[in-house]
């Protein structure tokens, strides 16, 4: 049997197509300074041929309409993904699972929205 290669990391893929709004990361820090987007990969299904990541999205503002404004950029980039080479690969299909909410982060000058999509992105070649 022989063995295929690997899919891109999902976490990677949401890092470099997000990486124009500024701070991305991938795990909340302990000093949260806003306006920051956190990526995490939250599983997802694949097929021989596709890799079908659902990405959650958490964007931090300020004030809620700074967090609003990031998780409507973030969902924008990533419905205008489709197409574009991303990570050393193209994304063939986005779509938003959950719509941005707004979920509160129970610390006083942050504020969070939460989103989930899923991308669709074949083997790199």
């Amino acid at each position: 049997m022989e063995l295929l290669a690997g899919w891109t990391d999902a976490e990677d893929v949401g890092l470099a197509l997000l990486d124009s709004l500024g701070t991305v990361v991938l795990a909340t820090p302990v000093d949260l300074q806003p306006p920051l987007t956190v990526v995490r990969c939250i599983g997802g299904s694949d097929d021989k041929i596709t890799n079908r990541p659902r990405l959650q999205i958490q964007s931090y503002g300020n004030t809620r309409v700074e967090a609003r404004d990031l998780a409507e950029d973030t969902r924008q980039i990533v419905l205008a993904s489709p197409g574009e080479p991303v990570a050393g690969i193209s994304i063939d299909y986005a779509a938003t699972e959950q719509a941005p909410s707004f979920v509160d982060y129970g610390q006083p000058g942050i504020h969070r929205y939460i989103a989930v999509y899923r991308v669709e992105y074949r083997r790199p070649r």
